[in-house]
C-alpha cells in the first residue's frame, strides 16, 4: 500500500511531454545534436516509467486478489459448526440472552469466556440447568493457567453435550465471593462440569488428551437425571430449593422403570425443571391444602394400572417475594410412550419451568416418614363371636 502512494506521481510523469523532462532552456537552431540525445534520454526514462507503472499495476491487482480471499475466508462465521465459531448464546444450549450480552470467544479457539461480573449470566450458567464444562483461569496470577488443548478440540466435537468456556474462578464476583471461596475448588488446574442447577463437579482431566476421554469423564455428571430422594434434606436440596421441581411419586419399581423412559429424554430438552423421585410408599409428601384440593382423585379410577401409575407434581418458586405455586400433571392416556403423552409431558414441563397455569400457595412442602399400617383392633369378643354359631342356624 506504501508503493501505491506514489502512483499519482507516476501517472504525471507518464502524461508529461518528453521535452519537459529537461529543465534547460531550448538550444539554439545550430545545436540539434544536444536536442536528439536529450529527446532519446527522455523517451529511455519514460519507457522505464512505464515499464515499473505496468509493474505496480499487476502488483496492486494481486494485492486486490489477496484481500478479498483473506475477506472471504478469514471473516468470523456467525454459525457455531466450523472451528473458531462465536457460539449462538441466544440459542438453549448457549445460555441465555444475558450470556449473548457478555460472552466473548477466547483467542485460542471455540471456549466461550464467562464474566464473573455479569450476575445474571453467572446465574443462568450456575443454576440454570444447561450443561457446562469450565477451565479455571486466574487473571492476577503471573503464571497463566492455560485450558488443556483436548478441551478446544472437545469443544468443537462434543458440543451436543455441554458448552465449554473459561471463567476467573479467583476474580471476586459483586457478591464479593470468587467461584473457588463459594464451592470449595482445589488448587489450580480446575476444570468443573455443572448441569441441572447442581452444585459444579472438579473433573479431573489429567492424562486426556482425547474428546472422548473428556466425554467419559464428564458424562455422568452432565445427563439429565431424576435424583432418587431418601430424606427430607435432600428433598429440600433438590427439590424444594429450585426454582422449578418436578416430582415423581411411585408406589413401584415398574412405575418408576414407566416414568424414567419416558421423562429422560424429555428432560434433556428442559434443564430448567429439576426432577427428583420419591417413593410414596416410603415417604410422606405434606401440601399446602391449596395444591392438595387439586390432587386427581384416582378412587374414581379402580384399573390396576392407574394404581401403579407413578404420579407428577410440578413445584415452582415464583422469582418475585416468597410465594410458590404447583399443579398435578393430567392425562388421560396416563404415562407411557405415545407421542400424545410425551407432548403433554413437554407442555407440562414448560409450564412449571416457567410458573404459568400453576396454583399458588404459601406453606413450604416437607417430607416425612410414612407411619406404618397399624391393623385395626379387635377384641376378643368380637373375634370370639365369629366362631359362634348364630342363634338362627343353631339347633336343637
Amino acid at each position: 500500500r506504501q508503493r501505491c502512494s506514489w502512483l499519482p506521481l507516476l501517472f504525471a510523469v507518464a502524461l508529461r511531454p518528453p521535452a519537459a523532462f529537461g529543465e534547460q532552456p531550448g538550444p539554439d537552431e545550430d545545436t540539434g545534436e544536444p536536442i536528439a540525445h536529450e529527446a532519446a534520454a527522455g523517451a529511455a526514462t519514460l519507457e522505464a516509467v512505464l515499464v515499473e507503472l505496468r509493474a505496480l499495476r499487476a502488483e496492486q491487482a494481486e494485492l486486490r486478489r489477496r484481500l478479498d480471499r483473506c475477506e472471504t475466508s478469514c471473516r468470523a462465521p456467525h454459525d457455531d459448526r466450523g472451528p473458531g465459531a462465536v457460539r449462538d448464546l441466544d440459542s438453549p444450549r448457549g445460555g441465555g440472552a444475558a450470556a449473548s450480552e457478555s460472552a466473548t470467544l477466547d483467542g485460542s479457539g471455540a471456549l466461550v469466556r464467562v464474566d464473573v461480573q455479569n450476575t445474571d449470566w453467572m446465574k443462568e450458567v450456575l443454576f440454570g440447568g444447561e450443561p457446562w464444562v469450565l477451565h479455571c483461569t486466574d487473571s492476577r496470577s503471573s503464571v497463566p493457567y492455560e485450558p488443556p488443548p483436548v478441551l478446544e478440540e472437545a469443544a468443537q466435537e462434543l458440543r451436543s453435550m455441554a458448552t465449554f468456556g473459561l471463567v476467573d474462578c479467583w476474580e471476586r464476583m459483586p457478591s464479593g465471593k470468587t467461584l473457588s471461596h463459594r464451592f470449595d475448588f482445589p488448587s489450580p488446574p480446575v476444570t468443573f462440569a455443572v448441569a441441572n442447577g447442581d452444585p459444579p463437579v472438579v473433573i479431573d482431566l489429567h492424562g486426556a488428551v482425547k474428546p472422548w476421554q473428556v466425554k467419559r469423564k464428564a458424562a455422568q455428571h452432565l445427563a439429565a437425571s431424576v435424583e432418587r430422594i431418601d430424606g427430607p434434606e435432600r428433598f429440600k436440596q433438590f427439590c424444594t430449593q429450585r426454582s422449578a421441581c418436578l416430582l415423581v411419586g411411585f408406589k413401584s419399581a415398574p412405575a418408576l422403570s414407566a416414568a424414567l423412559r419416558l421423562l429422560t429424554p424429555v428432560l434433556e430438552r428442559n434443564r430448567g425443571v429439576r426432577a427428583v423421585a420419591v417413593d410414596t410408599t416410603v415417604w410422606k409428601v405434606k401440601l399446602d391444602d391449596k395444591l392438595s384440593a387439586t390432587k386427581p382423585d384416582r378412587k374414581k379410577d379402580k384399573s390396576e394400572a392407574s394404581k401403579q401409575r407413578a404420579e407428577l407434581l410440578c413445584l415452582a418458586r415464583r422469582r418475585s417475594g416468597s410465594s410458590r405455586a404447583g399443579a398435578f400433571f393430567r392425562a388421560p392416556a396416563g404415562l407411557d410412550d405415545s407421542e400424545e403423552s410425551v407432548a403433554a409431558v413437554e407442555d407440562f414441563l414448560r409450564r412449571c419451568s416457567g410458573g404459568r397455569g400453576l396454583v399458588d400457595f404459601t406453606k413450604v412442602p416437607t417430607l416425612s416418614l410414612r407411619p406404618p399400617d397399624v391393623p385395626k383392633y379387635k377384641s376378643p369378643a368380637a373375634e370370639a363371636g365369629k366362631g359362634r354359631p348364630s342363634e338362627a342356624g343353631g339347633g336343637g
